[in-house]
């Protein structure tokens, strides 16, 4: 159920019903935090979603609470390292639109993609959302 929750919430999102998108990555952050546990990789992507939609409303502060216990789990799952690439890029965007430090959460993203890319090296000032995200081949498990 979670995992159909999570899926269309992408679906909803590509569709551009971004408030339906929330409603359903919520609930399959629900679903598999109450089945899985909370350090489930499943119910961590789902978090991120969550995280994800508090950062476009502009509320950076929730966002970053959530992505502060995802990296906590992320950095201690070895083959986390590009959910944490994605997640890290976010947090230092929404430390850049605080107009706070985001330097050391860019940093570590840029570190992640060029280990992963070692081909088509990025810099801080050129990483994108896009090139973040590109590491996650499949967005669910």
């Amino acid at each position: 159920t979670g995992a159909l929750f999570y899926t269309l919430g992408d679906v909803k999102l590509r569709q551009g019903f971004v408030g339906e998108s929330m409603v359903l990555h919520t609930k399959a952050f629900l679903h598999l935090n109450a089945t899985a546990g909370p350090t489930n990789l499943g119910t961590l992507h789902c978090k991120f979603k969550k995280a994800a939609h508090y950062a476009r409303l502009g509320a950076y502060e929730v966002a970053r609470a959530d992505m502060d216990e995802i990296l906590y789990y992320y950095r201690i799952t070895p083959h986390a390292r590009r959910y944490i690439c994605r997640t890290a890029f976010l947090y230092s965007e929404c430390l850049r639109a605080e107009r706070k430090d985001h330097t050391l959460m860019l940093d570590e993203a840029v570190r992640i993609f060029n280990e992963f890319s070692p081909h088509d090296r990025r810099t801080a000032q050129s990483l994108s959302e896009a090139d973040a995200s590109s590491l996650v081949a499949y967005d669910y498990l």
